[in-house]
C-alpha cells in the first residue's frame, strides 16, 4: 500500500527477527481529509500504532502556534507588504527525530513479514511522543536556518538578517505558514522544502488550521 511504501521511504523501522521481544501492534485508520475547496479528498489509509500498550509513557508535549501569534504574523505581513505562503509536510511524524528507546512492532498482515518485527526508528502515528519527536526535528531545522522562537510562543519562529526582521513562520504540526521578504523565501522557505518531503506549497490563498487565508499584492490580508 501507499502507506507502507512511505514507511519504507522514510526508513521508519529496522526489520528484525521475532525472538519473543515485548511488542505492540497497530491498526488501520481510514478517513477522508477535507481539501481547501471544501471537497473531500480521496480516502486515505494510515497505519497507527497502539502506543497505549507501552509500559513507560514518554514526554509527549508538542507546542503549536498561538492564535495571537498568528494574527501578529498577518499584521506584519500587511504592514511590510510581504506575501504569505503555506507548506504542508507529508507523513510528518515519519520525518521526525529518531526514537531514543526500543519499540518493537508486529507488522500488519498486508506487509507479508511473518516471523519478523519492526524495530522502530521513528515515532510513528499512535505513539505518545510522535508529535513531540516531529516538533524536535522541526526546531532543529529552524535553528540551522537561523531562526529563533518568539518569547512566549515556541512555535512562532522569527528570522533576522543584520539585526532586521526578514520573516517569520508559524508552526502547527505539519502545517507551516510563513511571510517575509525575498531573502527569507530563498534562504528559509525554499530550504524547508529541501529538508522535508512536502505534499503541497501554496501562495497567498490557502487554508491554515481551518481558516481560509488570502493575501494580496497590495498588502491586504
Amino acid at each position: 500500500s501507499l502507506e507502507l511504501e512511505k514507511w519504507n521511504q522514510f526508513q521508519a523501522y529496522e526489520l528484525v527477527e521475532d525472538q519473543g521481544q515485548d511488542k505492540i501492534d497497530g491498526r488501520w485508520v481510514v478517513n477522508k481529509k477535507e481539501a481547501h475547496d471544501g471537497l473531500k479528498a480521496p480516502i486515505k489509509a494510515r497505519y497507527c500504532l497502539r502506543g497505549f500498550k507501552e509500559l513507560n509513557k514518554p514526554r509527549s508535549d508538542s507546542p503549536t502556534v498561538d492564535r495571537v501569534s498568528t494574527k501578529l504574523l498577518y499584521a506584519i505581513a500587511g504592514n511590510e507588504g510581504w506575501k504569505l505562503e503555506s507548506i504542508d509536510i507529508t507523513s510528518a511524524f515519519l520525518q521526525g527525530s529518531d526514537l531514543d528507546r526500543d519499540i518493537y512492532v508486529k507488522p500488519p498482515k498486508e506487509a507479508g513479514m511473518d516471523g519478523y518485527l519492526w524495530k522502530m526508528r521513528k515515532a510513528a502515528y499512535g505513539l505518545y511522543d510522535a508529535g513531540r519527536r516531529w516538533w524536535i526535528r522541526v526546531m532543529e531545522v529552524m535553528t540551522e536556518l537561523g531562526g529563533k522562537t518568539l518569547v512566549g510562543d515556541e512555535s512562532m519562529v522569527v528570522f533576522h538578517k543584520d539585526g532586521k526582521l526578514i520573516g517569520l513562520i508559524g508552526l502547527h504540526v505539519d502545517d507551516f505558514q510563513g511571510t517575509g521578504n525575498d531573502l527569507f523565501f530563498r534562504n528559509v522557505m525554499d530550504q524547508i522544502c529541501q529538508r522535508f518531503k512536502i505534499s503541497k506549497r501554496e501562495y497567498q490563498d490557502f487554508r491554515f488550521t481551518g481558516v481560509d487565508v488570502s493575501g494580496s499584492d497590495d498588502g491586504n490580508v
